[in-house]
C-alpha cells in the first residue's frame, strides 16, 4: 500500500512536456514584453542613423554620453561610420543589470558580437531606456569625446 501511495505521488508531481513548452513559452513571452522597449530603442537609433536624421539618433542616446559628446561632433563623426550606415538585424542573446545599467550582449547584423548598453532616464513620470554604450567586436562603436 505504501508502494502506491509513492507512485501516485510521483505521478502527481510529475510535469508534462506540453506543460513545460507551454511554461517556456510565457517565460519567454514575459522577456520579450518586457525588454521591448529596449529593442525599440535601438531599432529606432538605427533607423534614424541609416535615414542620415543623426539628430534624432542623438537624442535616443544616454545624457552622460551627450554630456562628454557634443552634439556637432556626434553628427560629424557617426555621418562616416559605416557601422550605422544600414538597419542591421540584431539577435538579442542575453542581459545582465548591474547599477542600473542593462547590458544586451547581441549579434550585429553581419558584423558580428556586440554589447549595448541602456539607462533608464526620467522623461515626466516615466523612465525611458536611452543608450549609454555601443561596441562591435571589443570596440567602441559611438564617437568618442572630442
Amino acid at each position: 500500500m505504501k508502494r502506491l501511495w509513492v507512485v501516485l505521488a510521483l505521478a502527481a508531481c510529475k510535469v508534462s512536456n506540453d506543460d513545460m513548452e507551454e511554461r517556456r513559452h510565457a517565460l519567454k513571452s514575459q522577456f520579450d514584453e518586457q525588454f521591448a522597449r529596449y529593442r525599440a530603442v535601438i531599432d529606432a537609433f538605427l533607423a534614424a542613423t541609416s535615414a542620415k536624421d543623426y539628430g534624432r539618433a542623438y537624442d535616443l542616446l544616454a545624457p552622460t554620453y551627450r554630456n562628454m559628446v557634443p552634439r556637432e561632433h556626434f553628427v560629424a563623426r557617426v555621418a562616416t561610420n559605416h557601422n550605422f550606415d544600414k538597419p542591421a538585424a540584431i539577435s538579442w542573446h542575453r542581459y545582465t543589470s548591474l547599477n542600473g545599467t542593462l547590458k544586451y550582449e547581441v549579434t550585429w547584423g553581419e558584423l558580428g558580437n556586440a554589447e549595448v548598453s541602456f539607462v533608464n532616464v526620467a522623461d515626466g513620470s516615466q523612465a525611458v531606456p536611452r543608450i549609454a554604450a555601443i561596441s562591435i567586436n571589443g570596440t567602441p562603436a559611438l564617437p568618442s569625446p572630442p
